[in-house]
């Protein structure tokens, strides 16, 4: 082999080399890269599951319903002639919801300002004639000793003083009557323009335009959304439990949970159902469209002793594929279980399966959590240097 044909083999033999051993080198480089990322571990806070006394409570339905719901009705007659607001739309008080045809009522209100000016001009005319008359009798009194004078003249003269007064008395009185006409037919203007009498929602239009409403007939129907409560039918054995102002834990549909305050206990049984009304007043923002009137929920009811049940955090409770699972930390490394929960209080569930007392579970950082991921805890320390979080005040059954 010649020099030269074996420094062409030197270089294709190290370019096949490089060529095999190159992959593995970025294999390699890859492989410790996500060594190295799937090592990282995952910052999260912990919640020790735990033994906690909790009232036994029983599930009752309810719903939301409006403190403040009615017809808005027409103060007076007329045709509707528009709408100033559509069904759905939010209003505030003294809003103009319809305006009734105005014609008729604008020219009656005119004629009875008419009648106000015409009965003024008649008032101060008799008047000026009372006082020309009064005039003329105090010239015919001082003549009494004058051979002109004249008893029968001065009686006349006095007759027509008296006369002219009672005509003024009338003209008053009709001026009156006049302008309470004038006020009515202004109030009748006014009332054309039909108003919300609080805020709201129009839920219902009763009318259309074009259409004859009388005195008290229902125009639309107002909601005050923003003003809802809770009403309930409450088992009668149930209601020595319950107190005025008491705390009572609340679910909707969606598993989600807030806090109501017992407002009122109707004192009217159902002898059918044995049952009574309660109402309730929800401590949440009711602004979001999220809440609607006769939306369906679950109040959570005292039902007997106090006793130690096992707990959850609720913020450690997710929803994988329609079923609750939770994250456990087991030596700082994040395991899924699914798990049963039974009645919510406060901010805590008392779990039926799934779970041990002392076990850690992920109540943040839960929700991109995967099974398998190496944990950190923020808080430092382990079980026993770690503090639990705190529940919400005023758990299902308890007293303010």
């Amino acid at each position: 082999m010649t020099t030269k044909a074996f420094q062409n083999f030197g270089r294709t033999g190290m370019a096949l080399v490089l060529s095999l051993f190159y992959p593995l080198g970025v294999i390699g480089a890859e492989k410790s890269t996500k060594t190295k990322y799937s090592k990282r571990a995952t910052q999260v806070i912990v919640d020790p599951v735990q033994y906690e006394n909790m009232q036994q409570t029983v599930r009752v339905l309810g719903r939301f319903i409006p403190r403040q719901k009615g017809p808005v009705v027409a103060r007076t007659a007329g045709v509707i002639g528009s709408f100033r607001a559509a069904v759905g739309e939010h209003i505030k008080k003294g809003d103009v919801i319809a305006v009734l045809m105005k014609n008729r009522l604008e020219w009656q209100h005119k004629l009875q300002k008419a009648k106000v000016e015409r009965g003024s001009a008649q008032v101060r005319t008799k008047k000026r004639e009372i006082v020309l008359l009064q005039q003329e009798l105090r010239r015919l009194n001082s003549l009494k000793n004058s051979p002109a004078f004249s008893q029968a003249r001065l009686e006349d003269k006095r007759q027509e003083v008296s006369v002219a007064e009672s005509t003024v008395a009338e003209a008053n009185a009709q001026l009156r009557m006049a302008n309470a006409n004038l006020q009515l037919t202004a109030i009748s203007l006014y009332d054309a323009e039909i108003r919300a009498p609080y805020d709201g929602i129009i839920s219902k239009r009763h009318v259309e335009v074009g259409s004859f409403v009388g005195i008290g007939s229902s125009v639309a129907t107002i909601i005050n959304n923003q003003s809802m409560e809770i009403e309930a039918d409450i088992p009668a054995r149930l209601i020595p439990y319950l107190e005025p102002n008491m705390i009572i834990a609340v679910e909707l549909e969606d598993k989600s949970h807030f806090n109501a305050v017992l407002r009122a206990i109707i004192p009217d049984e159902n002898p059918r159902t044995r049952t009574r009304a309660v109402r309730l007043h929800p401590k949440l923002d009711l602004s979001s469209s999220k809440f609607a009137i006769n939306q369906s929920l679950t109040l959570f009811i005292p039902a007997g002793s106090t006793e130690k049940l096992l707990t959850v955090h609720k913020d450690a409770v997710i929803l994988k594929k329609g079923k609750r699972v939770v994250f456990v930390s087991e030596d700082k490394v994040a395991r899924m279980r699914f798990i049963q929960l039974g009645q919510a209080n406060g901010s805590r569930f008392t779990v039926i399966g799934g779970l041990n007392d002392g076990d850690l579970v992920v109540i943040r950082g839960n929700e991109r959590l995967r099974p398998g991921a190496k944990l950190t805890f923020k808080t430092k320390g382990d079980r026993q240097s770690f503090k639990p979080a705190t529940p919400i005040k005023g758990i299902s059954g308890s007293k303010k």
